[in-house]
């Protein structure tokens, strides 16, 4: 089940390199250790999250989100345990620089109430 996560998760890249699928495979765990290991609402929390690329420059994780205050969390709590999760995993201090995609503010109307 995990590596059906991590393929849904990978399906937004092209190619990922080994460090790259690593960072992916850790946010991936992550994610459904604190969903307690229910992998519809880690399949939910993912999605909605909507990690659309994902680069490396030297120790700098540059990621682009939809919605990067689930990934970061409350406090930075979840970005922070992120971060733990993956230099215990690669031994290497990684940081993780969030860009908002935001090209959806202009496809749906802000003003349209659609409830």
């Amino acid at each position: 089940m995990l590596s059906k996560l991590i393929s849904k998760i990978l399906q937004k890249f092209f190619k990922p390199t080994g460090l790259e699928k690593e960072i992916l495979y850790t946010i991936g765990y992550y994610w459904l250790q604190h969903n307690n290991f229910n992998y519809e609402e880690t399949y939910k929390t993912i999605d909605s999250i909507g990690i659309k690329h994902l680069k490396i420059f030297g120790n700098r994780i540059y990621i682009v989100l939809d919605r990067p205050g689930i990934f970061i969390g409350l406090k930075g709590k979840d970005i922070n345990a992120i971060e733990d999760m993956l230099y215990q995993n690669t031994e290497k201090q990684l940081k993780f620089y969030i860009i908002e995609d935001k090209i959806t503010n202009y496809l749906y109307p802000m003003e349209l109430d659609l409830y």
